[in-house]
């Protein structure tokens, strides 16, 4: 093998199915031996190994073949990184509240358990980018294009998010988040926008559960659509600027990624 470990799709099913051969004995220890544990903790836990299994089996593969892996935390001239916040923020506001409230009344929208609470806060930032960037997109840049490499990184990641309240928001992070990480190498970067995006969710979840009860409350509602209007404007303007100023973000890039 030469190169990152895992550079193509054969590599990354390779990576995926020993990740979840790995993850057996945690999933049977809680399904046999911990029957009582919550649904919640169960699946953040098993989350949490089906991570660490990824982790681990990249970095042994890549210590054998001596490809240094150590990732980029830094995040370097930090007025560069407003707009990449304030898209994510207005794709929140602007596109996935309404698309989701449609698909998911408020109504029946659960309020989050501590564990899944901190799943997203914590957890899914650190680990999903950890694998999706900086394993796997930086893994596939070194054998295709910047535009394919992304866009197959999107789609995996999109993939484990494959539900009607996140696909859609899965779908923009995968590419954007993407984008970003091959315009900057930044995980740090990435990782604050993942969490911000995340946090952005759960904030407008709970002001959905608190305040209204059906779909049709939202859509009528003046302030809902004054933020709705106001968050695709926003995000029309941020996204060209960003487009125009793409070099601009290039914060921390010290060598090519390898």
């Amino acid at each position: 093998m030469t190169g990152r470990f895992p550079n193509s799709i054969p590599q990354i099913l390779i990576l995926l199915l020993s990740s979840v051969i790995l993850s057996l004995p945690i999933v049977f220890i809680f399904e046999f031996y911990r029957p009582n544990v919550s649904q919640d903790l169960k699946n953040t836990g098993i989350f949490l190994f089906w991570c660490l299994s990824i982790l681990f089996v990249a970095w042994i593969v890549n210590k054998k073949y001596k490809v240094d892996v150590k990732p980029n935390i830094g995040i370097n001239h930090l007025p560069s990184i407003i707009l990449p916040i304030l898209t994510v923020i207005f794709f929140k506001l602007g596109f996935e509240t309404p698309i989701t409230s449609y698909l998911k009344m408020p109504a029946e929208i659960k309020m989050m358990s501590i564990e899944i609470t901190i799943g997203a806060l914590l957890l899914a930032p650190i680990c999903e980018e950890l694998i999706f960037r900086e394993i796997i997109l930086k893994g596939l840049l070194t054998r295709y294009s910047p535009k394919v490499s992304v866009f197959l990184s999107a789609l995996l990641f999109s993939l484990l998010h494959f539900n009607q309240s996140q696909i859609i928001g899965a779908i923009f992070f995968g590419l954007f988040g993407g984008w970003i990480f091959y315009k900057t190498n930044s995980l740090g970067l990435v990782i604050l926008l993942h969490f911000l995006s995340n946090l952005t969710s759960i904030t407008i979840r709970l002001l959905l559960v608190k305040n209204f009860q059906n779909y049709s409350d939202v859509i009528t509602d003046p302030i809902v659509i004054g933020v709705i209007i106001s968050s695709v404007l926003m995000l029309t303007v941020c996204i060209g600027l960003i487009l125009k100023e793409a070099q601009a973000l290039k914060l921390i890039i010290a060598k090519p990624m390898k």
